[in-house]
């Protein structure tokens, strides 16, 4: 589960990134709703007592629709179904940065991510046939390529979580985990917390997960004072669908070797 937390920390910073380039270089399926109420971080014995019910529950209770915490996320995630390819379109704001969007594709063992922000869309799409990640922006002629020396940590970026081995490391920092609702999709509500040593506090990820799609549908992170460092909202997704055709380099852009 950590790497969960890792990969939605990455695509936050992919909008940081991406938001201040293009500040400097130009100087609906699904919607989120309200947060619902989080549960206060757990105390040492409140966690061990947890530990405890784990070692202890049976297999019929760990998948059970009433389990929670860290009974809850092995089942999900050691039960969900391979998605074959992803398409979901997703918005960010932060105090900082606003009308951000992003569009992600997953076909396969090739990806493919859009950025829009203040008129510039940018366009990275990696093919896992020759290994190249193809970058360039709408409407330029030219773009760059460069041989992928880590192609799935590519990938990762746009995960498949069904392939997500567990250990018991991955659920440290659990604060709580349950069944819920967003916008009347059944989702899976945890929250995660782990120290940062540049802000000093415990920085807080919350995350709203859906097992039909095998992705996150919102997800915030706070910072230690309990402000929203950034806020990203899925506002729609497909699953299991051909987009292979995404996944081919614009004909009409020349791009140079990086």
């Amino acid at each position: 589960m950590k790497r969960v937390s890792a990969v939605l920390l990455i695509l936050v910073l992919l909008f940081s990134l991406t938001a201040c380039s293009s500040n400097q270089g130009n100087s609906q399926e699904t919607k989120a709703t309200e947060a619902p109420k989080t549960e206060a971080p757990k105390t040492e014995t409140q966690a061990a007592s947890t530990e405890a019910t784990s070692e202890s529950v049976t297999q019929t209770q760990v998948q059970s629709s009433d389990a929670e915490g860290v009974e809850l996320l092995k089942s999900v995630f050691s039960n969900l179904k391979k998605v074959d390819s992803l398409y979901a379109k997703l918005t960010a704001t932060s105090p900082e940065v606003s009308g951000v969007e992003m569009v992600i594709y997953r076909d396969g063992e090739n990806a493919r991510m859009e950025m829009n922000f203040e008129g510039r869309h940018t366009v990275n799409i990696f093919n896992a046939e020759d290994g190249y990640v193809y970058s360039y922006a709408v409407g330029e002629k030219t773009g760059t390529k460069m041989k992928n020396s880590s192609p799935e940590a590519f990938a990762d970026m746009i995960p498949d979580f069904s392939a997500e081995e567990m250990s018991e490391d991955d659920f440290e920092g659990l604060i709580t985990a349950r069944r819920d609702k967003l916008d009347g999709q059944d989702v899976i509500y945890f929250e995660f917390q782990d120290f940062d040593e540049d802000l000093g506090g415990d920085v807080i990820t919350k995350t709203w997960f859906s097992e039909k799609h095998n992705f996150f549908l919102k997800m915030e992170s706070l910072n230690p004072d309990g402000t929203v460092a950034m806020s990203m909202d899925v506002v729609e997704i497909e699953v299991n669908k051909d987009f292979s055709k995404m996944m081919v380099p614009p004909q009409d852009v020349e791009f140079v070797s990086y």
